[in-house]
């Protein structure tokens, strides 16, 4: 084996060698994490979001619409000009009422829709939903079938009383009683997260006027159309109804998170840069220690460019296996947090190897190796091997 090697490097200088690789790897550890857990924030959050996917909703905001100087009952109205709309496919009655759900920073409403046990059906179909276990709630009962997620996320279980009745940290007013639980053949990311109940029961709870909510299916190859002549009726009539669809939604989305990622952002930044010059200047003082190594090298003949390349390609070495360590020691430690955490709470957890945390990790190695090629540069211009060879400095 050559004497000038890698591997006889390394085998030799293990105690230069080790202490940089697992001080990279804890970096790319410590950068991956932090990186890893807002993706889980934002994704999950966006996740919530996939019934728009599907449908857009009018809601109900006032008894009555004013036309002129007439008063008209609000229901009717909505329901006649939704009736007239070409690029609506159908659109479901509803009172939506929301469950809580519980997430790494604070809590979010998702939706339970209150609907007649035919359009219970067509959500189900819509929605791809299969009942893991149960039945589907009986008309007039207060009963409930929700995602398994849900039911996850609050160790709930088929035949449990929940509601804030019971629970006032709840979201879901009264008293419901689960009966079902409700999966998606799809994956995590593209499943609908919610639950369904009965129509009568709830309008039963409050007598007087409904405050509907309607639930819009749009025609295929429609959706723009449809989003557009809804919100245009939305606009001009914004003291009676609200319109959502998945668009606004993820606008307002987008500006209630946006000053959040780009303080993480900004975090991680300070993190990535305070981490990749500590590792680049460890490395330095050992290469500051190799002065002798060099000149000896250059005084029995080897070039400059050959030097340099020997020592790119040993911190290459380095960084590329503390890269990958990290990488490895990350992606297993949120395996067993996903496992202990996120999935038995129903949420969808974390991936170090996802494309953002990977990205952030990738700055860490090539500062180092920058900063390595710049130092070496600086030795070998300052490098006289006539005063190693004669010891003098």
């Amino acid at each position: 084996m050559r004497p000038l090697s890698l591997y006889i490097y390394y085998r030799r200088n293990k105690r230069k060698v080790l202490p940089i690789i697992f001080i990279l790897a804890l970096s790319i550890v410590g950068v991956t994490s932090t990186a890893a857990l807002a993706d889980e924030i934002f994704k999950g959050q966006e996740v919530l979001q996939n019934f728009y996917k599907s449908y857009g909703t009018l809601s109900l905001t006032s008894a009555t619409v004013t036309q002129g100087k007439q008063q008209t009952d609000s229901t009717t109205y909505v329901e006649h000009y939704l009736d007239a709309l070409p690029e609506s496919n159908y659109y479901i009655r509803s009172v939506v009422q929301n469950v809580r759900y519980v997430r790494v920073l604070g809590d979010n409403g998702v939706p339970v829709f209150y609907v007649t046990p035919a359009d219970a059906i067509t959500l189900l179909h819509q929605f791809d939903w299969h009942l893991a276990s149960g039945r589907l709630p009986r008309m007039g009962t207060n009963e409930i079938a929700l995602t398994d997620n849900i039911l996850k996320n609050h160790h709930w279980h088929v035949g449990q009383l929940v509601g804030q009745a019971l629970d006032a940290n709840e979201f879901l007013p009264g008293t419901n009683k689960i009966v079902g639980v409700l999966n998606s053949s799809g994956s995590d990311q593209q499943s609908v997260t919610g639950g369904i109940g009965d129509l009568v029961y709830e309008k039963a709870q409050s007598p007087g006027f409904v405050w509907y909510t309607y639930v819009i299916r749009p025609r295929d190859g429609q959706e723009a159309a449809l989003d557009k002549k809804v919100s245009d009726f939305q606009y001009n009539h914004s003291s009676a109804v609200a319109y959502q669809s998945y668009g606004t939604v993820m606008a307002k989305f987008a500006d209630d998170y946006s000053s959040a990622k780009v303080v993480l952002g900004l975090l991680d930044s300070v993190v990535i840069v305070v981490i990749s010059i500590a590792v680049a200047l460890l490395y330095i003082i050992f290469l500051m220690q190799r002065a002798n190594e060099f000149g000896l090298l250059a005084a029995i003949g080897y070039g400059r460019g050959f030097i340099l390349r020997k020592v790119l390609l040993e911190a290459i070495g380095q960084v590329l296996i503390g890269w990958g360590l990290g990488l490895v020691l990350g992606q297993g430690l949120y395996t067993l947090f996903n496992n202990w955490y996120f999935y038995p709470h129903g949420l969808i957890g974390v991936d170090v190897l996802a494309p953002v945390p990977f990205l952030f990790s990738v700055p860490v190695p090539l500062v180092v190796v920058v900063v390595t090629t710049m130092t070496i540069c600086l030795q070998l211009g300052r490098l006289d091997p006539v005063s190693i060879i004669e010891r003098r400095d």
